[in-house]
C-alpha cells in the first residue's frame, strides 16, 4: 500500500480527524475532508527541533479534534537556520525527493528562513 496515516488509540484513518496537529503552535487540520494529510505537510526534517505528543483526550484544553490527543510539531528557532541547506535522496517507493532552504538575517532583530 502507498498510503500511510499517523493516528492515536487505535483509531486509524488516512486523515486524522481526531488528532490535533499543531506545527509551532498552529493547527495543519484541513476542514474541507475533515482530517490532517500528513504527504502535503512541508516542513523539511532538517528543520523540526522537537515533537510534543499528548496522548489522551485533551479536547477540554486544547479545542476541537483533540479527542484522541495532540501531536506538537516544534520547528528550530528562525536565527538556528541560517545558510543554505539542501537534501536529496531516493527510493523505490517514493521515487525520490530534494529539497533546499535558505536562512539569514536581515538584522539583528529579523531573521527569515525560505525552503521549498
Amino acid at each position: 500500500s502507498r498510503q500511510w496515516a499517523i493516528s492515536a488509540r487505535g483509531f486509524n484513518s488516512t486523515t486524522a480527524n481526531k488528532l490535533l496537529v499543531l506545527i509551532d503552535g498552529r493547527t495543519v487540520y484541513t476542514p474541507l475532508y475533515s482530517g490532517v494529510f500528513w504527504d502535503v505537510q512541508d516542513v523539511p526534517l532538517w528543520d523540526i527541533d522537537r515533537i510534543e505528543i499528548i496522548s489522551g483526550p485533551g479536547a477540554t484544553l486544547w479545542g476541537a479534534n483533540a479527542v484522541n490527543g495532540v501531536i506538537n510539531i516544534i520547528t528550530k528557532p528562525v536565527p538556528d537556520t541560517r545558510g543554505l541547506y539542501a537534501a536529496g535522496g531516493g527510493g523505490t517507493e517514493l521515487q525520490g525527493f530534494g529539497g533546499a532552504r535558505y536562512g539569514g538575517a536581515m538584522s539583528s532583530n529579523v531573521h527569515y528562513r525560505v525552503y521549498g
